[in-house]
């Protein structure tokens, strides 16, 4: 009787652990229940709430029954167990069953513990990605990368980097051409600053958008965005500030623009095309429609109604940033477009596509898909710099029925900001801060355009999940190459 009563509470002490396991064990990453492209590197994650590799395993599970097993490491500076996939075996398996669900489980004691379903996309993702990789500060830079990764394998090239030419250098705001091109631009700020071009079709140089523009011109490019044809460049250009506000202010940062206009760079004869706007209007972060006919941009009512910059500048705000700030937060950017002319270089008059008519919203960062259909934006309380706003959520557009909506299924409770479609319009990206409301991160989601739909959003792959979290550089301005 007593040798009974304990086989039945071991047994009931071994089921409870069971079910505790089921209910507390989480992968870090998050892969559970997402959509991973056929081309994506091993998803490998560690697993919270399991202590000890000895019984562990993790597997995927296809519906023909092809199993591909993980090797189960441990991580011992966490004490948490991980499973590794083999690049070569999850590459095979994951090109087997393209356009497939298949379960991901884990098991321990024979028991299987952990269960999600997930899908193998049919639909390639673009098969890179460029980013900046910089230290989220406010005045101080340190080293800055500007590096390339390969999205099927965990192969990152720095391509450029400040500390091999001089650490006083800023490098910002790195910009890909065309999808095929290999053209990109980078800014570069202090030490040999200026605006770097290299173009399949016109070469390498640089760029002074002062050159050819005209007493409207502010200065330097800024934000940048390719047209499809590669043959012109648009430009936000700035004058920006920074402020650090006392007291229970909401928000760590206060970055705002003093003054904003739009430029087009003509790379064919390298000339500067102004895109008019009424003097008291800040413009900022050009984006241009797939077919290149439609430049997007967001637009806001300027309070510090600045002169043209070959005027007498108002000093009374350059005194007191304060009293500028103030002003800067209550300002709400709207989303307008302009028809372009490539042959004739000219542009129409402004259209609101976006804004919120209550002023609760500020819209930054326009973006459309390559079907033209759909507008993403970064939705923020205020102004034009919403990376430092945690409420920051990303919002949709359907350019065909206008009508808006947050895009719930990839929000968090932190700021949610930058953001691409890939070339085929069936992949996004975009940065995040919700795992420690700090660094920005990289995560992708699969994409349904004729719904207008995202799956649950998952984290850029590394061969060890921590390095994640253990890279203490924000990834900034992420684009999609070929």
């Amino acid at each position: 009787m007593r040798g009974s009563f304990q086989r039945a509470l071991a047994v009931g002490l071994a089921m409870a652990c069971f079910c505790g396991w089921a209910q507390t064990l989480r992968l870090q990453p998050d892969y559970a229940g997402v959509a991973w492209p056929p081309n994506i590197a091993p998803c490998n994650f560690d697993i919270e709430g399991m202590l000890q590799k000895s019984s562990a395993q993790a597997r995927l599970v296809a519906g023909d029954g092809e199993v591909l097993a993980a090797k189960m490491v441990q991580e011992k500076a966490v004490g948490l167990v991980g499973a590794r996939f083999p690049e070569r075996g999850w590459r095979d398996f994951l090109s087997h069953h393209a356009g497939e669900d298949v379960r991901l489980e884990v098991w321990t004691e024979g028991r299987s513990v952990f269960t999600a379903t997930n899908a193998i996309a049919a639909q390639r993702i673009d098969p890179a990605i460029t980013y900046r990789l910089i230290e989220p500060g406010y005045v101080g830079f340190g080293d800055i990368e500007i590096c390339r990764r390969n999205l099927a394998s965990f192969d990152e090239k720095v391509i450029h980097a400040n500390y091999r030419t001089s650490r006083e250098q800023c490098i910002n705001c790195h910009i890909p051409g065309g999808e095929d091109s290999g053209d990109y631009l980078y800014h570069t700020r202090l030490i040999g600053s200026g605006t770097h071009v290299v173009s399949s079709r016109y070469g390498r140089f640089d760029v002074d958008l002062k050159l050819g523009g005209t007493e409207r011109t502010i200065g330097g490019g800024a934000y940048a965005a390719w047209h499809p044809s590669g043959d012109f460049i648009a430009f936000s250009q700035n004058k920006t500030r920074q402020y650090f506000p006392l007291g229970a202010s909401p928000d760590p940062l206060i970055v705002y623009d003093l003054e904003g206009d739009l430029a087009v760079y003509s790379l064919a004869d390298r000339t500067t095309i102004q895109v008019e706007s009424a003097y008291d209007v800040l413009e900022c972060f050009p984006a241009w429609s797939p077919d290149g006919k439609m430049l997007y941009s967001v637009q806001a009512i300027s309070p510090f109604k600045m002169p043209p910059a070959n005027a007498v500048q108002n000093p009374k705000f350059e005194r007191d940033p304060s009293e500028a700030a103030e002003l800067a937060t209550n300002l709400h950017y709207r989303v307008v477009r302009r028809a372009f002319d490539p042959v004739a270089r000219t542009f129409g008059p402004p259209e609101k596509v976006m804004a919120d008519p209550m002023n609760r919203h500020s819209f930054t960062h326009p973006r459309i898909s390559p079907d033209g259909r759909w507008l993403v934006v970064t939705c923020a309380p205020r102004g034009v710099f919403p990376i430092q706003q945690w409420q920051a959520d990303l919002w949709m557009l359907d350019l065909q029925r206008r009508v808006a909506r947050p895009l719930a299924e990839l929000n968090s409770a932190e700021s949610d900001s930058y953001h691409n479609f890939d070339s085929s319009g069936r992949w996004f990206m975009f940065t995040s801060r919700r795992d420690d409301g700090s660094y920005t991160r990289l995560y992708l989601a699969a994409f349904d355009p004729e719904k207008g739909v995202f799956t649950k959003p998952f984290m850029l792959p590394q061969r060890r999940p921590l390095d994640n979290l253990r890279r203490f550089k924000s990834y900034n301005v992420p684009e999609f190459a070929r």
